[in-house]
């Protein structure tokens, strides 16, 4: 099943674990092999989770976790905690600081 635009927008809270694993697959420009090699899953067993089967054995979700680079509870629920958002604020107004700083060394 492909997404349509409306539910790769649709915030990560909101949505089934089925879901929310397809959607950081393609936030992490990820292919379904790629994954299943990260976290050593056959490939129709992968499959079956985008699709909404549960998934057995609770290691599968650190790996998962692991791989995206987000805590279990993310995963799990698609809540970012708060002081993840705050990291990410953090992290874009450095990067905003140093193309000022770029920009203001060809001024000078």
């Amino acid at each position: 099943m492909i997404s349509t635009a409306n539910e790769m927008q649709q915030p990560m809270e909101n949505q089934n674990l089925s879901e929310r694993l397809k959607k950081l697959r393609a936030q992490n420009n990820l292919s379904v092999k790629q994954v299943c090699q990260a976290i050593q899953v056959p490939e129709t067993t992968y499959r079956e989770w985008e699709m909404g089967r549960l998934i057995k054995g609770h290691h599968i979700y650190a790996k998962l976790a692991h791989l995206y680079k987000i805590s279990l509870h993310e995963l799990l629920t698609g809540d970012v905690p708060e002081h993840h958002k705050l990291f990410e604020q953090l992290e874009k107004l450095e990067n905003e600081f140093a193309q000022l700083k770029k920009i203001l060394n060809q001024i000078a």
